[in-house]
């Protein structure tokens, strides 16, 4: 009876660590996949920019060849 009731013990805590073990795993993929979009956004704002300068480079160009 008590090597039974060790065994459960054991067993149970076994089962919490690993239950610890994938929360604090998990926790590390939250945080890279958080800083990952978050430097995504920057990113993204860049490349919005530089269209932006592009469109407005071409649209004074077709200004310019209109004016002629």
């Amino acid at each position: 009876m008590i090597r039974n009731q060790n065994e459960t013990e054991t067993n149970e805590t076994l089962r919490s660590e690993r239950v610890r073990r994938a929360g604090v795993w998990a926790l590390c993929a939250a945080a890279f996949v958080a800083a990952g979009l978050s430097a995504g956004c920057n990113t993204t704002r860049g490349a919005g920019e530089d269209l932006e300068s592009a469109g407005e480079a071409i649209s004074d160009t077709a200004e310019d060849a209109g004016a002629r």
